[in-house]
């Protein structure tokens, strides 16, 4: 069975993406392709959205729609002490966890994302410098 071209390109564009192999890229094809219009054309617009509007905050290297991000803008943060990680989901897992919302004491930290080779793991870096 010969797959359409317009199939076939989607498919591979998901398995493009990491931890899409092409039995996953077929069935969120496939998917979509049964799927209301108005999930195609929101998943369409966020994605366009995404590389049109994000940037890199010039302070902290954190993804933003803004420069500087809330983050360095909010005064309230204690300025003495930083929170160093490797990757902008980072930010997220220990600063507002996935729904949004501060956690702990690491929402009063400056925060620091620092991309680099040698940081040969994933974990999360707490820099207490100034102190």
């Amino acid at each position: 069975m010969k797959v359409p071209k317009s199939v076939a390109a989607l498919i591979e564009a998901f398995e493009a993406l990491p931890g899409i192999g092409p039995k996953t890229a077929a069935r969120l094809t496939y998917y979509l392709l049964h799927a209301p219009d108005a999930l195609s054309q929101k998943l369409s617009d966020s994605t366009r959205d995404l590389k049109t509007k994000t940037k890199i905050c010039s302070i902290c290297q954190n993804i933003t729609e803004i420069d500087p991000c809330e983050i360095c803008e909010d005064e309230t943060r204690d300025q003495s002490t930083i929170c160093v990680v490797e990757d902008p989901l980072d930010v997220w897992a220990i600063g507002y966890g996935w729904n949004g919302w501060p956690q702990g004491n690491v929402r009063r930290r400056k925060l620091i994302l620092f991309k680099s080779q040698f940081l040969q793991s994933y974990s999360v870096i707490e820099a207490n410098f100034f102190r």
